[in-house]
């Protein structure tokens, strides 16, 4: 055996177990489901955000972790609080409390007490509407194909790579040693 043949043995190795662990990544990927629901105002129902935006003035909750839709996909779930217009001096509060005699709704900033207990009492009574447990699932299935798309194409550029690496370094010994291209060593004359 010469180091042709050898660097060649330990490429396809390489390139073997490049794939082998690509192949067991892709099925370990995960299909949770990062979903956010929208509650536009003071215990209104909560809504599916299609995009999983919450404004930056609105209070976020993310306790409601690792639970499932009935087919089985993991879901994590955002509560977010959006802040509303009409308070005074023109600022943006998070509405926690009506008041039930003079319809006067109470809010705050994002980050007060009576925001995170309004948020608790609110979470506490939280059910996902059974009409977005199909939205949930493709969700989770299209973010277990991206993962498994971009990880494919890490791995064919990983390829491409060792493919070209292997080639140029062998190109280059083979000049310096005048060996001709396609041969392992030199001619005998």
């Amino acid at each position: 055996m010469n180091i042709f043949e050898g660097s060649r043995r330990i490429a396809k190795i390489t390139a073997g177990l490049w794939i082998t662990g690509f192949a067991i990544a892709a099925f370990n990927v995960s299909d949770t489901a990062y979903v956010t629901y929208l509650v536009p105002t003071f215990n209104a129902a909560p809504v599916l955000s299609s995009d999983d935006s919450c404004p930056n003035d609105s209070y976020k909750d993310y306790s409601i972790q690792n639970t499932k839709t009935p087919s089985g996909t993991d879901v994590n779930i955002t509560l977010c609080f959006e802040a509303t217009d009409g308070f005074d001096e023109g600022r943006r509060l998070v509405p926690y409390k009506i008041a039930t005699d003079s319809k006067l709704i109470w809010g705050s900033d994002k980050y007060s007490n009576e925001v995170r207990d309004y948020a608790k009492k609110y979470i506490s009574n939280f059910r996902v509407n059974v009409a977005d447990y199909e939205r949930i699932d493709r969700k989770g299935n299209s973010r277990w194909w991206s993962q498994v798309k971009e990880g494919a194409t890490i791995m064919i550029f990983g390829l491409v790579f060792l493919f070209a690496l292997v080639h140029a370094v062998g190109w280059i010994v083979r000049g310096f040693m005048g060996i001709p291209k396609g041969q392992d060593s030199k001619p005998k004359i």
